[in-house]
């Protein structure tokens, strides 16, 4: 392995160690990590006993300058996915999925291919990343590999699935994350999915 490889591995696990050491005096070494990491703003929280105990921000929000705060809000991108398999084994708990049987055979209006290997993906195999469908490519739906055969990153198959999810409970994601995961938590300002209710001044802006 290549010592920068390394060192890039065991990153992570340094600032873990760091932050974990900082919990006893409430500082942490936010502005060095944002430096190395070239990253303009940040917020961090600490819960502790199911308190905040820690809560700041540091930096700037967007090009122009403007103040990084505690209550803006960021993107958690595929860090949703977990949360999207706990929604996915309750559907099959229940009875309103079946995790072994072609997604296509119980979603109605399901998205068409001409690659018959798309009407053999299963739940079960798009939760595992294995249903072989890609990630996000501009090309029509097409297969990369043989259900169930292979490993490959998909989220385009975790929306296939959210489908049949949103179906099987007759409400959108946004109300699903939300009556499961956020509101029982006091996270009223978390959503899903975009919505106006968000409102772009909680929004830090993306800027090069």
């Amino acid at each position: 392995m290549e010592p920068s490889s390394k060192k890039r591995r065991d990153r992570p696990m340094q600032i873990k160690r760091q932050a974990l050491a900082a919990l006893t005096n409430k500082t942490l070494p936010v502005e060095q990590w944002m430096a190395e990491a070239q990253v303009p703003g940040a917020t961090a929280a600490v819960i502790r006993a199911g308190e905040l105990v820690f809560h700041e921000a540091w930096g700037v929000r967007d090009e122009y300058g403007v103040p990084m705060r505690e209550g803006v809000l960021f993107e958690c991108a595929s860090l949703t996915k977990s949360l999207f398999a706990l929604l996915a084994m309750r559907e099959a708990g229940l009875g309103r999925i079946r995790l072994d049987e072609p997604i296509a055979a119980q979603l109605r209006d399901a998205p068409w291919s001409d690659d018959p290997r798309y009407f053999r993906v299963t739940p079960r195999q798009t939760l595992c990343h294995a249903s072989g469908l890609p990630n996000w490519e501009a090309r029509p739906m097409h297969m990369l590999f043989d259900p169930g055969e292979g490993f490959s990153y998909s989220g385009e198959g975790y929306f296939l699935l959210q489908r049949l999810v949103e179906q099987a409970e007759g409400k959108d994601m946004d109300e699903l994350f939300r009556a499961h995961f956020f509101l029982p938590y006091g996270m009223e300002s978390s959503r899903a999915c975009w919505s106006p209710a968000v409102g772009a001044a909680t929004l830090p802006t993306c800027f090069a």
